[in-house]
C-alpha cells in the first residue's frame, strides 16, 4: 500500500459518529449526521429529502450552478488575486522583528571574533606565599588565616585547546589540561 494514501487518525475516548452524504457528477449533496440507528424508513426519508430531485429542490440546484459560475467569473478571480494595501507595513514590522532578534546575535558573534584575536591581557592578581598559588582574588581561607599574600600586575594569556575551547593561564603556558575532555 502506498504511504501517501494513508491518513493519520486521532483516537479518542470511544463512541463514534455516523454520517450520510452523496455526490453526483459536478455537484456534492448534503452531509448529514445520523442520530441513533438508521433503519429502512430513515434511509428512505433521507433519500427523499436530500438525494432525489424534486420541484422544491430545483431552486437549490439553480442557486448551486449560479455559485459555480460566479466562482469561475473574472470578478471572483480578481478578488482572489487581490493583495492587501498593508503589505508594506507588514514587511516593515517583520523586518523590525528580525532586526531585534538578529542584532544581539550579530553583536555576540562580533565579540567572539574580537576575543579570538586577543592573545593576552594585563590584569591584577594576588599571590599567596603560604599556599603558593596565584589567582585573581585571594581564597577565603587565606584571608581568614591571615596568610602572607600580595597584589601585583600580571598578564593573562589565552590559549586555544584542541577541543575548540579557550583556556586561560597566568603563566607563559597553561599548566592544567582543558576542563573539557575530548572523546573519540
Amino acid at each position: 500500500m502506498d504511504s501517501t494514501c494513508l491518513v493519520p487518525t486521532v483516537k479518542h475516548g470511544g463512541g463514534g459518529v455516523m454520517v450520510w452524504g452523496c455526490f453526483a457528477g459536478d455537484t456534492v449533496g448534503d452531509l448529514l449526521k445520523i442520530e441513533g440507528i438508521l433503519n429502512q424508513h430513515g434511509y428512505h426519508s433521507i433519500l427523499q429529502q436530500h438525494a432525489i430531485p424534486s420541484d422544491e429542490n430545483e431552486p437549490a440546484m439553480k442557486r448551486h450552478k449560479e455559485q459555480l459560475a460566479y466562482m469561475q467569473s473574472e470578478e471572483f478571480q480578481k478578488i482572489l488575486k487581490a493583495k492587501s494595501k498593508h503589505t508594506g507595513v507588514l514587511k516593515e514590522a517583520e523586518a523590525e522583528m528580525q532586526e531585534k532578534y538578529f542584532d544581539p546575535l550579530v553583536k555576540k558573534e562580533q565579540m567572539e571574533e574580537k576575543m579570538k584575536s586577543i592573545k593576552e591581557q594585563k590584569c591584577r592578581v594576588v599571590t599567596c606565599k603560604t599556599c603558593k598559588y596565584t589567582h585573581y582574588k585571594p581564597l577565603d581561607t587565606c584571608v581568614s588565616e591571615n596568610h602572607d599574600f600580595h597584589w601585583h600586575d600580571a598578564v593573562k594569556r589565552f590559549f586555544k585547546c584542541p577541543c575548540g575551547n579557550r583556556t586561560i593561564a597566568l603563566d607563559r603556558l597553561p599548566k592544567k589540561p582543558c576542563r573539557y575532555k575530548i572523546r573519540l
